[in-house]
């Protein structure tokens, strides 16, 4: 015996078809955002971690020196290999992420050379470092998470405050360069246009989009906002 059964095979309707795209397309979008501030949030802990370790290995060097690493804009400083100017950023890597090599006075006004055989820095690796010559010159910038080179300025000694708001500073100059976030109030923590950390060293990070232009003022600031500075407390 045979039984057939017979009743209404309804299919979906345009309206709900619509309503669960709508619902499909909400939940990825959710999801993708997620995504982004996790991996954002990474970014910038990471950046906090490679500054944590520059402030160690800065602290290291003076030890050894009796001086912070130099900024190249007190006084020029160029690379031991060659005549190749370097400032801020740079001065980190030939200082900290190279064989260590201190020029001292010594008695009677001779110059001594104390070399080491390995860097203050230890553990640097290609993936934090900015490089841009391509003469093959051991030249580079210690960088953030995201890509772009830190900035550095000693403020050891009277009008030692360097601002950091031109493109020259850095080895391979962007097209755009914001100001320096030291001379903003709300994002300096002392008085704005000096350095943050009298008798020591500002070290910081652009943040998440480093070295690109905004479209408006609030832009500007928007930028700011996202500095990463060792000046500030830590979640800031």
């Amino acid at each position: 015996m045979t039984i057939s059964a017979t009743g209404d095979r309804r299919g979906f309707t345009l309206l709900e078809i619509l309503v669960v795209i709508s619902l499909m397309t909400f939940l990825v979008t959710a999801l993708l955002a997620l995504t982004l501030n996790l991996g954002q949030r990474a970014y910038v802990a990471s950046t906090r971690a490679m500054l944590e370790r520059v402030d160690l290995s800065i602290d290291k060097y003076r030890d050894l020196a009796g001086f912070c690493p130099p900024d190249g804009f007190d006084a020029a400083v160029t690379m031991r290999e060659g005549s190749i100017e370097i400032r801020s950023s740079a001065c980190l890597y030939e200082c900290l992420g190279r064989p260590l090599q201190i020029i001292k006075q010594g008695p009677g006004g001779k110059v001594v050379v104390e070399r080491y055989d390995s860097p203050v820095m230890r553990g640097l690796k290609e993936s934090e470092l900015v490089r841009g010559l391509a003469d093959g010159a051991d030249v580079a910038e210690i960088g953030d998470a995201w890509g772009c080179p830190l900035h550095y300025d000693r403020l050891e000694g009277e009008d030692s405050y360097s601002p950091q708001n031109t493109p020259d500073v850095h080895l391979v100059p962007p097209e755009y360069h914001g100001p320096d976030p030291r001379e903003e109030p709300g994002i300096a923590v002392t008085e704005a246009g000096r350095g943050q950390n009298p008798g020591r060293y500002d070290v910081w990070s652009h943040g998440r989009r480093g070295h690109e232009p905004p479209e408006s003022d609030e832009g500007t600031a928007a930028l700011l906002r996202e500095t990463i500075g060792n000046w500030q407390p830590p979640g800031e």
